[in-house]
């Protein structure tokens, strides 16, 4: 289970500092670590991965267990004209016990393990897969509240607009066609508004189910922190997935399982052995006892463990053949990622000190040359736009950053990020 603890400290870690947050009082601020420990501990699809696992750590004690003995007792020289228990003259009483050649319990308790290792193997899967899965929602929900956020901000410069322009227009300073243009902003605003809020529930109702709550349970605003940090070189990360990526664990851990199905069809030639006690009892109280002892002889071995070695020894070289192919593709995964990652970081450094800077000072000149009527309406309608969309084309980049950064850690390399460092 330790195991397990250490990958929730590495998740708990994705939002753990004191950022900027954009607050409204009558919203509960949640952070994504605190998420991400609840979802490890309900949700369904990890109980049942860990089941599974304690589920099999219970076979490695019943693998190396002997076979039960076998109780018997027979009644013998019965006479044909009495077919009666009572009637025999000699009463056996016996205890067998059949033992597999000792290196054979062994490798079946090695086999075990290995699966056992399997289905750990499966459950860090499952649980980076579901707190991949709490981060992508987490942060398109944070994207729906700054976009609404937005959206509220672009309605009251709208609304100051179509006064302003209304102003002109009684002024017989304007034409009716600016009024309406603004108005027609504005109503595409409040439609987006509408859009995003019904966008914002479906998010709410995906993390409760992630979760295991109800659809409808509220869930609150996630916190806004600035772009997550990212300095790892692509041959650290393609380290840190050879090391920790739980499907190439479970593949190191299937070659090692094929090699041991391997060790097990050669043991096939060695033999078994039967031990037997038995008691007679005589009507005339004398006793005896019988002793056997019996071994099993390979003697088919070429139609039985012969073609089972061979066909192990196939199923071992696939098993390293696909391991290699794993290999290639998480490889491909990571190499992918961080480009991914990098660009997206790049661009967000773009829009938040060249884009969106511009985009509020071409603004606010095209508002102050309009209200003094050296600029014509059409180049204050785009300025607005053009701020508009900087700032929701940002935060949709810084949406795709920490998601593909999340994706890049908790699926490609199978790991975590610790920002305290």
């Amino acid at each position: 289970m330790a195991k397990f603890i250490f990958i929730l400290l590495f998740a708990s870690v994705f939002v753990t500092r004191n950022d900027v947050v954009i607050y409204s009082a009558d919203e509960e601020m949640f952070r994504l670590g605190s998420l991400i420990k609840e979802a490890v501990e309900k949700n369904p699809g990890v109980i049942a991965a860990k089941n599974k696992f304690e589920a099999k750590k219970q076979r490695v004690p019943q693998s190396r267990a002997l076979a039960d003995p076998m109780v018997g007792v027979g009644f013998e020289n019965m006479p044909d004209n009495n077919f009666s228990i009572g009637s025999a003259p000699m009463e056996i009483y016996s205890v067998s016990q059949e033992i597999p050649f000792p290196t054979k319990l062994f490798s079946r308790s090695k086999m075990a393990k290995r699966e056992a290792g399997v289905a750990e193997q499966e459950l860090r899967e499952e649980i980076l897969s579901v707190g991949f899965d709490v981060a992508r929602v987490y942060y398109e929900l944070l994207y729906a509240h700054n976009a609404i956020e937005i959206n509220r901000e672009a309605k009251g410069l709208w609304e100051s607009s179509i006064d302003a322009v209304f102003s002109r227009y009684r002024a017989a300073r304007a034409a009716q066609g600016e009024l309406l243009k603004s108005e027609i902003e504005l109503a595409k605003v409040e439609n987006e508004l509408f859009l995003l809020e019904n966008q914002k529930n479906e998010l709410s109702s995906k993390l409760n189910i992630l979760l295991n709550r109800h659809p409808d349970t509220p869930v609150g605003k996630p916190l806004e922190k600035p772009p997550s940090a990212f300095d790892a070189s692509l041959k650290s990360l393609y380290e840190m997935a050879k090391a920790h990526r739980p499907e190439l664990k479970a593949a190191k851990l299937k070659i090692e399982k094929t090699e041991i199905d391997h060790s097990m069809a050669v043991q096939e030639y060695l033999p078994d052995f039967e031990m037997k006690v038995s008691r007679r009892q005589m009507r005339n109280d004398a006793t005896t006892y019988d002793t056997m002892f019996g071994l099993s002889l390979p003697l088919w071995f070429w139609e039985r463990q012969a073609p089972g070695v061979r066909e192990k020894k196939k199923e071992l070289e696939g098993s390293l053949a696909e391991y290699n192919s794993m290999e290639n593709r998480v490889l491909y995964d990571v190499s992918r990622g961080y480009s991914e990652v990098v660009a997206l970081k790049r661009s967000i450094g773009l829009f938040s000190t060249v884009i969106i800077p511009q985009a509020e000072q071409s603004l606010e000149g095209s508002q102050a040359g309009y209200e003094a009527g050296k600029e014509d309406f059409l180049s204050f309608l785009d300025s607005q736009r053009m701020l508009l969309d900087s700032k929701l084309e940002y935060y949709r980049l810084l949406t795709r950053y920490e998601i593909a950064l999340a994706d890049l850690y908790f699926c490609s390399v199978g790991s975590g990020i610790d920002y305290e460092r």
